[in-house]
């Protein structure tokens, strides 16, 4: 069967995954509410990372959805809709984290509401490789080998660990073009540009 939308949970449950069984806190309610989206509508996921067992809650940097399911469209009304809501700002997204991330349990929602599980696929680890947690992930999802991937996100990993390409097997030609990739970032940095990522 065809799936509907393609997705990886997110590496890290942070202040937001709600715990399996949980009720919608003061942050998913009215998310849930604006979707119509039952409480336990989805089959829980594991995080990636802390392998902590929560409430449908995908990474958005990497995903796939069928466009006549107008998922793109709905998350950003429901989003725009949290965003201007002031008391929803001031008493549900009161740490950094949760304001940061609310546009992905948002889509989170979204696509819950609009694709029957049966029809959501997950995406393979090396299609959204959560870089920056590199290091903490367990040995048995942890990639040795750069080349592997199809998709690496870096996120701040390039700012944050200056050696990050001696934490990973890279090979060649991949080698030699991520490393005058980085050097250019560098160089950006160094001249005073703006540069945070790849």
């Amino acid at each position: 069967m065809c799936a509907n939308a393609a997705v990886r949970p997110v590496p890290l449950s942070n202040t937001i995954g709600l715990p399996e069984g949980a009720p919608p806190d003061g942050y998913w309610a009215p998310i849930y509410r604006e979707t119509g989206l039952g409480v336990h509508q989805q089959p829980t996921v594991e995080t990636l990372v802390d392998r902590v067992r929560i409430q449908p809650y995908f990474n958005c940097e990497v995903y796939a959805v069928r466009p006549g399911l107008g998922i793109c469209a709905e998350w950003a009304r429901v989003l725009a809709g949290r965003l201007r809501d002031a008391e929803y700002q001031k008493t549900a997204c009161t740490v950094f984290l949760k304001r940061l991330f609310l546009h992905q349990a948002v889509l989170s929602a979204v696509i819950q509401s609009r694709v029957r599980p049966a029809r959501l696929r997950a995406l393979p680890i090396t299609s959204g490789y959560p870089f920056n947690q590199h290091a903490r992930l367990p040995a048995s999802r942890r990639c040795t080998v750069l080349n592997d991937l199809s998709v690496v996100i870096f996120d701040d990993a390039w700012p944050r660990h200056p050696n990050w390409m001696e934490s990973i097997e890279i090979r060649e030609p991949l080698r030699g073009w991520l490393l005058d990739i980085y050097r250019e970032y560098l160089d950006r940095r160094t001249d005073g540009g703006a540069a945070e990522g790849p």
